[in-house]
């Protein structure tokens, strides 16, 4: 953990009332104080390879029928089209009518309703069935929008209905993004990811990126976008004035404003920090909120209710884990240095520093520095893992993207 001697080393940024630059410049190694505490200290090796995690680099062989269960409700969720395919390779998975139900459910998922009812007649009643099966299979006959589980109940789903549920809600938020109904297609997507959080199956890179980026297309056109319908306030720019003034000019007219520049660069679409008198700028009103959720091994960004980007990220060990609770984002260093108790400090740039090329950090519910944050990592690899002394690993790109729109002082929940 940091000292106080430390701490008041690391002050580069303003609080979240304060008016000056919101992010800080890259440290001087005279200036830079343990960005990394002891906790940070990253274990590295084999423990990290071996370590298991949610998100992990490939999808696991069943090999028993309850996990062949888990396995093929992750199919309907993820990859419906498939399901015929990946019952022909694993037929004793669903035979008679848990096979017809399985095959229903994913027509279903794919809006193919007439199929869905022709295979609910030969299941309906079956005594293998559940009738929560029987149910979300009825339900899908009448189109992928009638079948909806709530986060909040789908521990006490069969795990099929959570897999349709999850692939039905994907197909509609899909279709959402394309139709151009934006906000419809970020709740939708927001609901997917709540309710994936919840369910008994893990999810791979592979699979966590494709929905990222879907996620990503559709917020490039809402919340990142000047034009979006989001809650805004309109600020005129004037002669002299910078991201850093216009912020100040924000939190004047609203002081209870939780935003920092990258949040208004990106919203309002600039590549960089020039504008120009006239311009007019729209500062986002909903606060950010970030969650850790650390079984998934995925960090969340909100604005407001609506998730708005998410990435992977590595957690701490078994026998370090990251502390559940609640924090706020404090200081953020480009580029930081690492420094170790008893040793010398690691410049950014050396292949033995482990944090990338971002550090933020956390400050605990007593306002001190916690010891953890979110950092880049030098071993891409343990993304995914259980595998740190209990800070959050992200893959640098990942982390550069949270540091530009996380503002000093926004809520971060970390839950197991």
């Amino acid at each position: 953990m940091l000292t106080p001697e430390e701490l008041s080393s690391l002050r580069t940024e303003e609080s979240p009332s304060m008016a000056t630059a919101e992010e800080p410049a890259t440290p001087s190694p005279s200036v830079a104080k343990e960005q990394a505490p002891a906790p940070c200290e990253e274990a590295t090796g084999p423990a990290v390879a071996a370590a298991k995690g949610s998100v992990t680099p490939t999808s696991a062989t069943p090999t028993n029928p309850d996990d062949e269960l888990v396995a093929l409700a992750k199919e309907l969720a993820l990859r419906p089209e498939g399901v015929e395919s990946w019952l022909a390779s694993h037929p004793n998975a669903a035979t008679g009518a848990r096979r017809d139900l399985v095959l229903g459910l994913a027509a279903g998922v794919r809006g193919e309703t007439q199929r869905a009812i022709a295979l609910l007649t030969q299941v309906d009643g079956r005594p293998e069935i559940k009738v929560a099966e029987a149910t979300a299979l009825r339900r899908l006959g009448e189109g992928p929008t009638a079948l909806a589980v709530a986060a909040s109940t789908a521990d006490a789903e069969p795990p099929l209905v959570v897999g349709a549920a999850v692939g039905a809600t994907v197909r509609r938020a899909r279709e959402a993004g394309r139709a151009g109904k934006l906000a419809e297609a970020a709740g939708l997507w927001t609901e997917v990811l709540e309710l994936q959080l919840r369910a008994p199956w893990q999810m791979d890179l592979t699979e966590v990126d494709a929905w990222s980026r879907s996620l990503a297309e559709v917020q490039a056109k809402r919340r990142w976008n000047p034009q979006g319908g989001w809650a805004a306030q309109d600020i005129t720019v004037a002669a002299g004035d910078s991201l850093i003034s216009m912020r100040k000019k924000a939190l004047e007219t609203d002081p209870q404003l939780l935003v920092c520049t990258g949040q208004i660069a990106r919203a309002n679409g600039l590549k960089n920090e020039r504008i120009h008198p006239g311009q007019k700028l729209r500062v986002p009103k909903d606060r950010a909120r970030l969650v850790v959720d650390l079984s998934a091994h995925l960090v969340l960004y909100y604005m407001g209710e609506e998730l708005t980007a998410f990435w992977p990220c590595g957690v701490g060990a078994q026998n370090s884990p990251t502390k559940a609770g609640g924090y706020t984002v404090g200081e953020k260093t480009r580029e930081p240095m690492w420094f170790r108790p008893g040793a010398a400090p690691v410049p950014y740039g050396d292949p033995q520093n482990p944090l990338g090329t971002r550090w933020i950090e956390w400050i605990d519910e007593q306002g001190r520095s916690s010891g953890f944050g979110f950092h880049g990592t030098n071993e891409p690899q343990s993304i995914g893992r259980d595998g740190s002394q209990g800070c959050i690993r992200m893959r640098d790109a990942d982390v550069e993207e949270l540091f530009e729109i996380a503002p000093k002082g926004a809520k971060i929940e970390v839950r197991r």
